[in-house]
């Protein structure tokens, strides 16, 4: 397993991949704000939202099967709060649909708007992992004055994670090469804590080597690039597109 089981498409090249991250972030972060201020009840203003991540997505050419992919993992935690709600609350609402007024149950209402909310920023979150890659995501939020330790753990969670994940598939590899599918499953759990330790002291002296080849570089703790963030006339276009079409969807609904 690797990164790029995350961000497999950020290195592509299309309008919205070429736009700095720090618009990129920035907008998502405002998109993401916009979405959770809709009330609980309210299902009609949503919907004209989904035009700003179907557009990211599109003109992105992430591929909808990955995206697909990647909302159905989340899915199933998603699923079980929206269908609780209904049990829960047992208001009645009103709305209008087509121009006729229906008389909902609260709980439904809500469920729906859990799931919506979910989708739209789901599919935002993909699109902005998609198209940019993760260490340009790590500089923007340096440029936004992130704490320095916050972001050194998400790069060294994003760096090692998938390594040590690689060595666990060994580990779990080496012990179906030897048991050939006979160890019962008394003794098969009774192995497993065996396992994790020797994945502990795998990933300590992994952790040592690279902190001993990082003292080697002389690293001093600070987060560097070869390449540098430009805001350029797209990034101020696409960022005011974004903000005037959020805050017309405001203006409508008030």
């Amino acid at each position: 397993m690797h990164h790029h089981f995350i961000d497999r498409y950020a290195r592509e090249d299309s309008v919205i991949h070429r736009l700095d991250a720090r618009t990129k972030l920035l907008t998502a972060i405002v998109f993401s704000a916009y979405v959770v201020s809709i009330p609980r009840y309210e299902i009609a203003p949503l919907v004209p939202l989904v035009i700003i991540p179907f557009t990211w997505i599109t003109l992105g050419k992430i591929p909808w099967p990955f995206v697909g992919k990647h909302i159905l993992i989340c899915s199933p935690f998603i699923l079980t709060l929206a269908v609780f709600n209904p049990l829960f609350d047992h208001s009645l609402q009103h709305i209008v649909l087509f121009g006729s007024r229906y008389t909902v149950p609260g709980g439904f209402l809500i469920a729906i708007n859990l799931l919506v909310k979910y989708l739209l920023g789901i599919t935002c979150l993909i699109a902005l992992s998609s198209t940019t890659r993760f260490d340009h995501l790590l500089l923007a939020m340096k440029k936004f004055r992130v704490p320095r330790i916050l972001i050194l753990q998400m790069y060294f969670l994003y760096r090692y994670l998938f390594e040590l994940i690689e060595q666990g598939h060994e580990i779990l590899r080496a012990r179906q090469a030897r048991d050939v599918g006979h160890l019962t499953v008394a003794r098969r759990i009774r192995s497993s804590s065996g396992m994790v330790g020797v994945l502990f002291i795998r990933s300590y002296e992994s952790a040592l080597k690279v902190f001993q080849a990082m003292e080697a570089r002389l690293y001093d703790g600070h987060l560097r690039t070869v390449e540098q963030l430009q805001f350029t006339r797209p990034d101020l276009i696409a960022f005011i597109f974004t903000a005037g079409f959020l805050f017309f969807c405001y203006l409508s609904n008030t």
